[in-house]
């Protein structure tokens, strides 16, 4: 039994875990006992920052929103306003700009792997996950899990974005399945799904590199396409939990 302290926040209403110098955890089975036992927390990221910063997410997964959160904390530990971290899913380092508890990410463009069509709409493959974006509105757990089967394969971790476009405004409700943990959540905010509802939005309309998405929380996310892709959305710290775990490597 080891005890580990859980830090919760609220990157646009999805709430986060991050454990921080989590090495010797089983990842995946931690990460399944933290949701069980909270049933707020949408997904688990792990951190170790001792020679470089580095956030590893609990399917190995690429994800934006705790890639913000841990921006956030790192920011306010090493007071620095702007900083450069790895992660999960991402062959090339993100950089990071933090005013306050408001976070900007930037990637390069070759975050984006492939864009097709499909029947259900668009098949956008980011960097550490996949997402299907269709205009039509999901919100059945059992109809999200029909679609995503048939994009399950070869990929950490996979999305539904139901998408709704009025010019450079977007309306999104996520639904994002992690592999490792064999976990289908409907989300309250997602970051890397709001990316690939902005991609398929310019081209839908390529007038528009500038996007504000909306997201089931009510939280506003904006995202730029223009040159490099960023994503700016505000951080809330909720505090720190402890718990009691067998998920240890003994």
């Amino acid at each position: 039994m080891k005890q580990i302290k859980i830090k919760l926040f609220s990157p646009g209403g999805n709430t986060t875990a991050l454990i921080e110098q989590a090495v010797g955890f089983f990842k995946n089975k931690l990460a399944q006992e933290i949701i069980k036992t909270n049933p707020e927390v949408e997904q688990v990221g792990f951190l170790n920052s001792d020679n470089e910063l580095n956030l590893v997410m609990m399917g190995d997964e690429l994800c934006i929103n705790a890639a913000q959160c841990a921006a956030l904390l790192w920011s306010q530990k090493l007071k620095q306003a702007s900083l450069q971290f790895r992660m999960s899913g991402l062959n090339n380092e993100v950089a990071a700009e933090i005013w306050e508890n408001q976070v900007t990410l930037k990637f390069d463009n070759d975050l984006i792997v492939k864009t097709q069509e499909i029947p259900e709409g668009w098949l956008v493959d980011l960097q550490g996950i996949r997402y299907v974006i269709t205009l039509k509105l999901i919100s059945s757990h059992k109809d999200a899990e029909e679609i995503l089967n048939a994009y399950k394969k070869d990929t950490p971790a996979v999305g539904l974005i139901s998408l709704t476009i009025e010019n450079n405004n977007l309306d999104i409700v996520p639904w994002i399945w992690v592999e490792a943990t064999n976990t289908l959540i409907n989300e309250t905010a997602c970051g890397s799904g709001s990316i690939a509802a902005a991609i398929v939005a310019r081209q839908e309309d390529p007038q528009y590199n500038l996007f504000y998405i909306k997201q089931p929380s009510g939280s506003i996310y904006k995202i730029s396409l223009d040159g490099k892709i960023e994503i700016t959305n505000t951080v809330e710290y909720l505090g720190e939990k402890e718990m009691i775990t067998e998920n240890y490597e003994k």
